[in-house]
């Protein structure tokens, strides 16, 4: 039987809100092996951040041996991520039921702004299970990990990021990402690029920074 994604993810979150204590920003351990991924080289520039994140129960591999790394990260995977993310950053183990094969169209909440929704497709006019089929922007990357990993260590105090401006979306979860290290921009300037989608392999990489703060940069 199909529930809303509404209760799904009202149940997601609801049920680490009982913790009374804030998140600690120290790192998570390990609860599982890595198993290895076929596609996913020893030498490859994201090896430690898909082990570390499958190994914290954060991130799951798009098969038995596979990670998918240069696969994109839907919408609905990054509702999953950083539930888990939540779950994970305030002492839980990180599991918690998937998305269902169909999400409904009410989706309510994931953070102090509102409507995720509305986020995904402003007129609301697309059926949703083609919504959280689109790739995860960058921006809404920042915004749902900023929510998810809640007070994070502060390394750089003044960060000036080309791309982000007082007016840009979500402009006060992106410079927090910046001066917590978790996020470094796409190239040599720092520029942030917010309507760039990525792929399963980056996120893993940024995502990796908040598990652990010895990898931030």
């Amino acid at each position: 039987m199909k529930r809303t994604l509404c209760a799904l993810l009202s149940a997601l979150f609801l049920s680490t809100l009982a913790i009374p204590c804030s998140a600690a920003d120290t790192a998570i351990p390990k609860i599982r092996d890595y198993p290895g991924f076929a596609d996913v080289a020893e030498e490859s520039w994201c090896y430690d951040a898909v082990k570390l994140c499958y190994e914290s129960g954060l991130m799951n591999g798009t098969s038995e041996t596979t990670f998918g790394p240069q696969g994109p990260l839907t919408a609905a995977q990054l509702v999953v991520l950083t539930a888990r993310l939540y779950d994970l950053r305030n002492g839980g183990s990180g599991a918690i039921p998937a998305l269902p094969d169909l999400a409904q169209p009410y989706l309510r909440f994931l953070g102090p702004e509102g409507d995720l929704l509305y986020r995904l497709a402003p007129e609301g006019q697309a059926r949703d299970e083609e919504l959280f089929a689109q790739s995860a922007s960058r921006v809404l990357f920042a915004w749902l990990t900023d929510f998810a990993a809640g007070e994070l260590s502060v390394l750089h105090e003044t960060v000036s990021v080309p791309d982000v401006t007082e007016d840009t979306q979500d402009a006060d979860s992106i410079l927090r990402l910046y001066r917590s290290g978790i996020l470094t921009g796409v190239d040599a300037s720092g520029r942030f690029h917010g309507d760039g989608t990525l792929t399963r392999a980056q996120a893993a990489v940024m995502l990796s920074r908040v598990l652990d703060p010895r990898l931030r940069i």
